[in-house]
């Protein structure tokens, strides 16, 4: 599932009690955990006690009721949610003053450590300012150390983001994953929000962590994606132009090397590509593969995006970590109109890779004969030799191809 279809569902997962599995929840709030109450909980049919049901429902009068009879403020439900939690994340304001005011734990933690706070933070806004303005802590962290500004910026609720900065929230905060709240702004698309959070003094560059198993150079500093790397990743191309326009930096790389051209070019976007190049990027940067936006274009057969690489005048014989050219690539990948196109600009169709394998050794090894005619026509010769000794005929098991390259 793509990261916006679950951006999408998350907030109603939560309404609805949903979370994600913790091995270790956080201790809820002391005051939460210590209030009793003179009655137990009424069970309500449709599950969940009725003060709950009520929270939830924003039902005021029976609320009141509920909590006049006594009903425990403390009680929760399989998600550590408690009436105070239901009521922010269904942005019932009139409920959570009502709680608040019958003495329920402001900053009680559910089951992964959010408090009303981090779920308000994701609805209108309403529940939110008074939550606030009743003193609840700005910069609480959940599980994953994320603040209710990660989930506003997240869910792209504006006025809540200026409102919880008005307040003083942390707006440099990185969850466990290093991610800061533009970050999670600009992978979800959200531009107004990332808007809100550029103008107070986000870093637009701030990367987040590398993943464990990255083979990148620790000397490579940031080893993470950027946002606009991560807005690359995601296809967010007017996030793209806000970061540019907000001063990204296109030549730094993410994880894997990748800089946001690589991604862009591999997918074949050819308007932010051109918009990539224009601020800065860097045409011939490498991946940790030693790929470039060429390579990764030209092996998967991007034929707008290899048109405009050539144009912007990008290395045609740029060899990557097994020493490929952009040509070797596509050979090897059986990209036909994409050796046409490369050698037609220019690219050497002699090259070798590592293991001295031309490009018609590659066409003949992917069994691709459109790939080998247009090497054949264009000159490329039959008897070269790879350092096994073996010719590009030797390569195939067709027997058609066999005859074509004797």
């Amino acid at each position: 599932m793509s990261y916006r279809a679950l951006k999408c569902l998350f907030p109603a997962m939560l309404l609805a009690g949903c979370q994600p599995a913790a091995t270790a929840p956080p201790q809820r709030d002391a005051a939460a955990t210590s209030q009793s109450a003179s009655k137990p909980a009424t069970k309500h049919a449709t599950g969940g006690t009725t003060l709950r049901n009520a929270a939830r429902t924003g039902n005021i009068v029976l609320l009141r009721q509920r909590i006049s009879a006594g009903e425990d403020l403390s009680d929760a439900d399989a998600a550590g949610q408690t009436a105070l939690h239901l009521a922010a994340a269904a942005d019932n304001a009139d409920a959570v003053k009502a709680l608040i005011e019958a003495g329920a734990a402001i900053n009680a933690a559910s089951a992964d450590g959010k408090t009303p706070l981090h779920l308000a933070a994701m609805a209108s806004g309403t529940a939110a300012s008074v939550l606030i303005f009743r003193g609840a802590s700005i910069d609480a962290r959940d599980q994953w150390q994320q603040t209710p500004l990660h989930l506003a910026a997240y869910a792209g609720r504006e006025s809540i983001i200026s409102m919880l900065l008005s307040h003083k929230a942390d707006i440099g905060a990185r969850d466990a994953d290093g991610e800061t709240p533009l970050f999670k702004a600009a992978r979800a698309g959200e531009v107004g929000a990332l808007d809100r959070l550029i103008a107070a003094g986000a870093d637009v560059n701030a990367a987040r962590n590398a993943p464990a198993t990255t083979l990148q150079s620790a000397a490579a500093a940031p080893t993470g994606d950027t946002p606009l790397v991560a807005a690359a990743r995601e296809e967010q191309d007017a996030v793209i132009r806000h970061l540019l326009a907000a001063g990204a930096k296109p030549a730094i790389p993410g994880e894997g090397g990748h800089t946001a051209l690589h991604i862009t070019a591999g997918k074949n976007r050819v308007e932010i590509s051109q918009a990539l190049i224009d601020a800065g990027a860097a045409i011939n940067a490498r991946d940790e593969a030693g790929n470039t936006p060429m390579h990764r274009a030209a092996g998967r057969g991007r034929h707008n995006a290899v048109k405009l690489l050539i144009d912007r005048k990008a290395d045609l014989d740029i060899r990557n970590g097994v020493g490929q050219s952009p040509l070797l690539v596509a050979a090897g990948a059986g990209e036909a109109e994409i050796c046409a196109s490369l050698l037609k600009a220019g690219a050497d169709l002699n090259a070798v890779d590592q293991d001295d394998n031309s490009a018609l050794h590659l066409a003949a090894a992917a069994e691709s004969s459109t790939t080998i005619r247009v090497l054949l026509d264009s000159g490329a010769k039959r008897t070269a030799t790879n350092k096994e000794g073996k010719r590009p005929g030797d390569l195939t098991t067709s027997e058609n191809l066999k005859s074509l390259l004797r």
